[in-house]
């Protein structure tokens, strides 16, 4: 009898380093299991690829990684989410205490930082699971709780990130800092792989089950393990506009700038518009020079979100497609009390 192929669909591109995505992975295969309803985990998928950043993927087949259950207990369990909440505030804390801690040991440091990463990344996943999912809430406290508690700790990925790379600047020799973003906690920590391995990771990787793989095409990685893996890329598209989730009202007209690294956002201009697949703490430290954001993802409570209405500028979420119709230069609107992108002029036309 034939295996069932398991089906993946993209949901996110990140630029985290690989021990970042060895604490999701954790978060959500195992730590997510010791918490709540205790029953639901994801299986998460990431791939690299130079250039383009890391492409996480779930599966979407298997009934036990239905994140519905872990909402519907939290809206049936307030005050055990309060008391989770706390407690993550409280590490946090101790966390940035940590960081700016020169007694210890780089080492130390990275032991310490890196167990509390791990303890509350599950968290974070179980706040952004209610933030996309408020149609399923009854009791409207949980989405407040949970949205005040994003907005309060929305650096912690990239604070904790930023500290897990200081620490590994200080620990592993100078020929290795080109290649800091694609070693494992473990190699960090004990033997360091070769350079030629490492050189292969930073072209492309895949990040499975707990396990790195190198020099394979996607369609045979996808076969070896039974996987289909969808991206929903959009060969044309001809329409003159595009809707997606209004993130903070208003309207803005200006260029576009698509931006898809640090060092792309430091070339973003200002008034222009700035459309990538997910705003992240460390690009809003660059620049705060646009006049409105377009991603393709996010919920209310994602970061995009919260920054928009802090800066008090359109913002519109979740379209999907704007990273791939979209191009720098396009003239657009953003309509964001109708939650509409329209195309005014293209880069190309006359």
């Amino acid at each position: 009898m034939a295996k069932e192929i398991t089906e993946y669909r993209k949901k996110y591109t990140r630029f985290y380093p690989l021990i970042a995505y060895e604490c999701w992975y954790y978060a959500e295969r195992f730590g997510l299991l010791e918490i709540g309803i205790k029953r639901v985990f994801f299986e998460t998928l990431f791939i690299y690829k130079e250039n383009e950043g890391t492409s996480v993927y779930y599966d979407f087949t298997d009934l036990k990684q239905w994140p519905l259950p872990i909402v519907w207990y939290f809206d049936e369990h307030l005050e055990e989410f309060k008391k989770i909440i706390a407690d993550f505030k409280k590490d946090y804390e101790t966390l940035k205490k940590i960081k700016v801690n020169t007694d210890i040991s780089a080492q130390e440091k990275l032991k310490k930082i890196y167990s509390i990463y791990k303890k509350l990344m599950p968290v974070v996943t179980i706040t952004i699971l209610i933030g996309d999912n408020k149609k399923e809430i009854k009791n409207h406290n949980l989405s407040k709780i949970s949205y005040e508690a994003r907005k309060s700790t929305e650096d912690f990925i990239f604070y904790t990130t930023e500290s897990i790379i200081e620490s590994i600047i200080k620990i592993v020799p100078k020929k290795y800092g080109q290649y800091l973003y694609f070693l494992t906690y473990d190699e960090v920590l004990g033997k360091l792989p070769d350079i030629s391995t490492l050189k292969k990771r930073q072209q492309e990787y895949f990040f499975y089950k707990g396990k790195i793989i190198t020099e394979l095409e996607k369609e045979i990685f996808a076969k070896k393990n039974n996987l289909k893996i969808i991206d929903e890329k959009i060969s044309s598209f001809k329409k003159r506009s595009f809707k997606g989730n209004i993130a903070c009202p208003g309207k803005s007209i200006g260029k576009i700038k698509k931006i898809t690294s640090i060092e792309t956002m430091s070339k973003i201009k200002k008034d222009e518009i700035l459309v990538t697949s997910m705003t992240t703490p460390d690009l809003m430290a660059v620049s705060k020079n646009f006049s409105a954001i377009i991603t393709d993802e996010g919920g209310i409570t994602c970061h995009a979100a919260i920054v928009s209405r802090e800066l008090g500028i359109p913002c519109i979420i979740g379209t999907k497609i704007a990273t791939q119709v979209l191009h720098d230069g396009d003239l657009v609107e953003v309509d964001a009390d109708d939650g509409v992108v329209r195309i005014l002029k293209k880069i190309d036309e006359k």
